[in-house]
Protein backbone atom coordinates (compact mmCIF):
# COMPACT_ATOMS: atom_id res chain seq x y z
CA UNK A 1 0.00 0.00 0.00
CA UNK A 2 1.33 3.38 -0.97
CA UNK A 3 1.42 5.82 1.89
CA UNK A 4 0.80 9.50 1.32
CA UNK A 5 3.40 11.87 2.62
CA UNK A 6 2.29 14.46 5.14
CA UNK A 7 2.90 18.00 4.04
CA UNK A 8 5.29 19.78 6.36
CA UNK A 9 5.81 23.45 6.97
CA UNK A 10 9.14 24.72 8.17
CA UNK A 11 9.54 27.02 11.15
CA UNK A 12 10.79 29.76 8.82
CA UNK A 13 7.68 29.40 6.63
CA UNK A 14 5.41 29.70 9.66
CA UNK A 15 7.26 32.74 10.95
CA UNK A 16 7.21 34.38 7.50
CA UNK A 17 3.49 33.71 7.18
CA UNK A 18 2.76 35.14 10.62
CA UNK A 19 4.91 38.17 9.92
CA UNK A 20 3.15 38.84 6.63
CA UNK A 21 -0.33 38.36 8.07
CA UNK A 22 0.55 40.73 10.89
CA UNK A 23 1.90 43.31 8.50
CA UNK A 24 -0.60 42.95 5.65
CA UNK A 25 -3.66 41.44 7.29
CA UNK A 26 -3.69 44.34 9.73
CA UNK A 27 -2.46 46.75 7.09
CA UNK A 28 -3.82 50.24 6.91
CA UNK A 29 -4.11 51.42 3.34
CA UNK A 30 -4.14 55.19 3.09
CA UNK A 31 -5.41 56.25 -0.32
CA UNK A 32 -5.62 59.80 -1.56
CA UNK A 33 -7.69 60.79 -4.55
CA UNK A 34 -7.89 64.33 -5.82
CA UNK A 35 -8.18 66.11 -9.13
CA UNK A 36 -4.75 66.19 -10.70
CA UNK A 37 -4.98 69.94 -11.29
CA UNK A 38 -5.27 70.43 -7.49
CA UNK A 39 -2.65 67.89 -6.46
CA UNK A 40 -0.07 70.51 -5.57
CA UNK A 41 -2.37 73.11 -4.00
CA UNK A 42 -5.31 73.20 -1.65
CA UNK A 43 -6.44 70.87 1.14
CA UNK A 44 -7.16 67.42 -0.29
CA UNK A 45 -8.05 65.62 2.95
CA UNK A 46 -11.34 65.10 4.77
CA UNK A 47 -11.92 66.89 8.06
CA UNK A 48 -13.99 65.21 10.76
CA UNK A 49 -15.95 67.11 13.44
CA UNK A 50 -17.63 65.13 16.20
CA UNK A 51 -21.18 66.05 17.18
CA UNK A 52 -21.21 63.71 20.17
CA UNK A 53 -21.94 65.00 23.63
CA UNK A 54 -24.61 66.62 25.78
CA UNK A 55 -25.69 69.34 23.32
CA UNK A 56 -28.61 67.35 21.93
CA UNK A 57 -32.32 67.72 22.67
CA UNK A 58 -34.85 64.87 22.68
CA UNK A 59 -38.63 64.78 22.64
CA UNK A 60 -41.17 61.98 22.30
CA UNK A 61 -43.71 61.73 19.50
CA UNK A 62 -46.16 59.00 20.62
CA UNK A 63 -48.83 60.01 18.08
CA UNK A 64 -46.28 60.24 15.21
CA UNK A 65 -47.24 63.80 14.37
CA UNK A 66 -43.91 65.62 14.68
CA UNK A 67 -43.65 66.45 10.99
CA UNK A 68 -46.98 68.29 11.13
CA UNK A 69 -45.81 70.18 14.21
CA UNK A 70 -42.80 71.53 12.33
CA UNK A 71 -40.24 69.52 14.25
CA UNK A 72 -38.14 69.09 11.10
CA UNK A 73 -37.13 72.74 11.65
CA UNK A 74 -37.75 73.59 15.31
CA UNK A 75 -37.39 71.55 18.52
CA UNK A 76 -40.42 70.73 20.61
CA UNK A 77 -41.07 73.10 23.53
CA UNK A 78 -40.64 70.31 26.06
CA UNK A 79 -37.46 68.85 24.52
CA UNK A 80 -35.06 67.44 27.10
CA UNK A 81 -31.23 67.72 27.02
CA UNK A 82 -29.66 64.31 26.40
CA UNK A 83 -26.39 62.64 25.53
CA UNK A 84 -25.54 61.26 22.09
CA UNK A 85 -24.66 58.50 21.51
CA UNK A 86 -27.04 56.76 23.90
CA UNK A 87 -30.57 55.37 24.07
CA UNK A 88 -33.98 57.03 24.31
CA UNK A 89 -34.88 54.95 27.36
CA UNK A 90 -32.21 56.58 29.52
CA UNK A 91 -34.13 59.88 29.41
CA UNK A 92 -37.61 58.36 28.97
CA UNK A 93 -37.75 54.91 30.62
CA UNK A 94 -40.08 52.31 29.11
CA UNK A 95 -40.86 54.44 26.05
CA UNK A 96 -40.88 52.88 22.58
CA UNK A 97 -42.02 54.43 19.31
CA UNK A 98 -41.11 57.67 17.53
CA UNK A 99 -38.77 60.25 19.06
CA UNK A 100 -36.96 63.33 17.76
CA UNK A 101 -33.44 64.63 18.33
CA UNK A 102 -32.10 68.13 17.60
CA UNK A 103 -28.70 69.80 17.79
CA UNK A 104 -27.29 73.16 16.76
CA UNK A 105 -23.75 73.36 15.40
CA UNK A 106 -21.38 75.76 13.71
CA UNK A 107 -20.42 74.74 10.19
CA UNK A 108 -16.82 75.57 9.21
CA UNK A 109 -16.10 76.87 5.74
CA UNK A 110 -15.16 74.20 3.19
CA UNK A 111 -11.40 74.02 2.45
CA UNK A 112 -12.34 73.52 -1.21
CA UNK A 113 -15.13 75.50 -2.86
CA UNK A 114 -16.46 72.35 -4.56
CA UNK A 115 -16.07 70.12 -1.50
CA UNK A 116 -18.92 68.41 0.31
CA UNK A 117 -20.57 68.50 3.74
CA UNK A 118 -21.49 64.99 4.88
CA UNK A 119 -23.10 63.58 8.00
CA UNK A 120 -21.89 60.18 9.14
CA UNK A 121 -24.07 58.28 11.60
CA UNK A 122 -22.38 55.26 13.13
CA UNK A 123 -25.72 53.77 14.27
CA UNK A 124 -29.35 54.87 14.59
CA UNK A 125 -31.60 52.20 16.05
CA UNK A 126 -33.79 51.38 14.24
CA UNK A 127 -35.02 53.83 11.59
CA UNK A 128 -33.39 57.25 11.23
CA UNK A 129 -34.61 60.19 9.14
CA UNK A 130 -32.56 63.38 8.95
CA UNK A 131 -33.14 67.08 8.18
CA UNK A 132 -30.73 70.02 8.26
CA UNK A 133 -32.18 73.53 8.49
CA UNK A 134 -35.52 72.02 7.49
CA UNK A 135 -34.14 70.36 4.32
CA UNK A 136 -34.69 66.62 4.10
CA UNK A 137 -31.43 64.66 3.68
CA UNK A 138 -32.70 61.08 3.66
CA UNK A 139 -33.49 58.09 5.85
CA UNK A 140 -31.86 54.81 6.79
CA UNK A 141 -33.34 51.57 8.09
CA UNK A 142 -31.18 49.23 10.16
CA UNK A 143 -29.85 49.79 13.64
CA UNK A 144 -26.37 48.30 13.50
CA UNK A 145 -24.50 49.81 10.55
CA UNK A 146 -23.24 53.30 9.70
CA UNK A 147 -24.65 55.51 6.96
CA UNK A 148 -23.68 58.80 5.32
CA UNK A 149 -25.91 61.60 4.01
CA UNK A 150 -24.87 64.56 1.86
CA UNK A 151 -25.85 67.89 3.44
CA UNK A 152 -23.95 70.24 1.12
CA UNK A 153 -27.04 71.98 -0.27
CA UNK A 154 -28.53 72.50 3.19
CA UNK A 155 -25.50 73.67 5.22
CA UNK A 156 -24.92 77.37 5.89
CA UNK A 157 -21.14 77.83 6.12
CA UNK A 158 -19.80 79.89 9.06
CA UNK A 159 -23.30 80.03 10.58
CA UNK A 160 -25.35 78.20 13.17
CA UNK A 161 -27.14 75.22 11.67
CA UNK A 162 -29.65 72.77 13.14
CA UNK A 163 -29.92 69.06 12.53
CA UNK A 164 -33.13 67.15 13.30
CA UNK A 165 -33.26 63.36 13.50
CA UNK A 166 -36.50 61.40 13.70
CA UNK A 167 -35.95 57.95 15.20
CA UNK A 168 -38.30 54.99 15.21
CA UNK A 169 -37.65 52.47 17.98
CA UNK A 170 -40.14 49.79 16.84
CA UNK A 171 -43.02 48.62 19.00
CA UNK A 172 -45.37 45.64 18.79
CA UNK A 173 -47.78 47.95 16.92
CA UNK A 174 -47.22 48.84 13.27
CA UNK A 175 -45.60 52.28 12.73
CA UNK A 176 -44.50 53.36 9.26
CA UNK A 177 -45.02 49.77 8.13
CA UNK A 178 -42.51 48.52 10.72
CA UNK A 179 -43.13 46.26 13.71
CA UNK A 180 -40.61 44.97 16.25
CA UNK A 181 -41.22 41.30 15.50
CA UNK A 182 -40.38 41.82 11.82
CA UNK A 183 -37.24 43.99 11.89
CA UNK A 184 -33.68 42.85 11.22
CA UNK A 185 -32.30 43.23 14.74
CA UNK A 186 -31.37 40.85 17.51
CA UNK A 187 -34.12 39.30 19.61
CA UNK A 188 -35.74 41.99 21.74
CA UNK A 189 -38.79 42.37 23.87
CA UNK A 190 -40.65 44.73 26.20
CA UNK A 191 -42.06 45.64 28.67
CA UNK A 192 -40.46 42.56 30.27
CA UNK A 193 -37.78 40.69 28.31
CA UNK A 194 -38.49 36.96 27.98
CA UNK A 195 -34.97 35.55 27.64
CA UNK A 196 -34.33 38.32 25.09
CA UNK A 197 -32.58 41.68 25.17
CA UNK A 198 -34.61 44.69 26.24
CA UNK A 199 -35.88 46.79 23.33
CA UNK A 200 -33.86 50.02 23.29
CA UNK A 201 -33.27 52.53 20.50
CA UNK A 202 -32.10 56.00 19.59
CA UNK A 203 -28.94 57.54 18.15
CA UNK A 204 -26.78 54.77 19.55
CA UNK A 205 -23.57 55.54 17.63
CA UNK A 206 -21.42 58.60 17.10
CA UNK A 207 -22.44 61.43 14.77
CA UNK A 208 -19.85 63.29 12.70
CA UNK A 209 -19.79 66.19 10.27
CA UNK A 210 -17.33 65.54 7.45
CA UNK A 211 -15.80 68.15 5.17
CA UNK A 212 -14.53 66.26 2.13
CA UNK A 213 -13.04 67.13 -1.25
CA UNK A 214 -15.19 66.65 -4.34
CA UNK A 215 -13.48 63.27 -4.92
CA UNK A 216 -13.30 61.02 -1.89
CA UNK A 217 -12.62 57.43 -0.90
CA UNK A 218 -16.04 55.96 -0.13
CA UNK A 219 -14.93 52.40 0.62
CA UNK A 220 -11.68 50.44 0.88
CA UNK A 221 -10.91 46.72 1.06
CA UNK A 222 -7.49 45.06 1.48
CA UNK A 223 -6.94 41.34 0.74
CA UNK A 224 -3.45 40.01 1.58
CA UNK A 225 -1.99 36.76 0.19
CA UNK A 226 0.80 35.50 2.45
CA UNK A 227 1.97 32.96 -0.14
CA UNK A 228 2.83 35.54 -2.79
CA UNK A 229 3.34 38.64 -0.64
CA UNK A 230 0.77 40.49 -2.72
CA UNK A 231 -1.99 42.71 -1.32
CA UNK A 232 -5.08 43.32 -3.40
CA UNK A 233 -6.50 46.78 -2.76
CA UNK A 234 -10.00 47.64 -3.91
CA UNK A 235 -11.46 51.09 -3.48
CA UNK A 236 -14.66 52.89 -4.38
CA UNK A 237 -13.81 56.47 -5.35
CA UNK A 238 -16.80 58.79 -5.43
CA UNK A 239 -16.79 61.83 -7.69
CA UNK A 240 -19.47 64.13 -6.27
CA UNK A 241 -19.22 66.54 -9.19
CA UNK A 242 -21.24 66.69 -12.38
CA UNK A 243 -18.35 66.05 -14.77
CA UNK A 244 -15.54 63.52 -15.10
CA UNK A 245 -12.21 64.33 -13.46
CA UNK A 246 -8.66 63.11 -13.90
CA UNK A 247 -7.34 62.13 -10.49
CA UNK A 248 -4.09 61.02 -8.93
CA UNK A 249 -4.64 57.99 -6.67
CA UNK A 250 -2.01 56.81 -4.19
CA UNK A 251 -2.08 53.88 -1.75
CA UNK A 252 0.27 53.35 1.19
CA UNK A 253 0.24 50.16 3.27
CA UNK A 254 1.84 49.97 6.71
CA UNK A 255 1.71 47.60 9.71
CA UNK A 256 -0.96 48.34 12.28
CA UNK A 257 1.72 48.82 14.95
CA UNK A 258 3.98 51.07 12.93
CA UNK A 259 4.15 53.77 10.31
CA UNK A 260 6.80 52.34 7.98
CA UNK A 261 5.42 51.83 4.48
CA UNK A 262 5.69 48.20 3.35
CA UNK A 263 3.90 48.59 0.01
CA UNK A 264 2.66 51.39 -2.20
CA UNK A 265 1.01 52.08 -5.54
CA UNK A 266 0.11 55.18 -7.52
CA UNK A 267 -1.97 55.69 -10.63
CA UNK A 268 -3.75 58.31 -12.69
CA UNK A 269 -7.48 57.61 -12.97
CA UNK A 270 -10.31 59.07 -15.02
CA UNK A 271 -13.27 59.28 -12.63
CA UNK A 272 -16.78 59.69 -13.97
CA UNK A 273 -19.48 61.32 -11.79
CA UNK A 274 -20.65 58.92 -9.09
CA UNK A 275 -18.90 55.75 -7.96
CA UNK A 276 -15.72 54.43 -9.57
CA UNK A 277 -14.19 51.05 -8.66
CA UNK A 278 -10.39 50.82 -8.79
CA UNK A 279 -8.09 47.88 -7.95
CA UNK A 280 -4.36 47.58 -7.33
CA UNK A 281 -1.93 44.77 -6.55
CA UNK A 282 0.96 45.81 -4.33
CA UNK A 283 3.83 43.61 -3.13
CA UNK A 284 5.20 43.85 0.39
Amino acid sequence: MKQSKAKTTSTDQIQNRRHFLYAAGCAVALPAALPAAQSSTGDSYSHVFSLDGLDWLLSLDPDNNGRNRGWTKTPANNAKPVKVPWVIQDAFPNYHGVAWYWREFQAPARPQSDGRYLFRFHAVDYLGEVWVNGAHLGLHEGGEEPFVLDATAAIRPKQTNRIAVRVLNPTHEMIDGIRLEEVAVGRRDYPVPRDNAYNTGGITGSVELLLTPIVRVEDLYAVPDWKTGKILLRANLRNAGSKALRASVAFRCAPAAGSETIASAESEQYLRPGDNAVSFFVVS
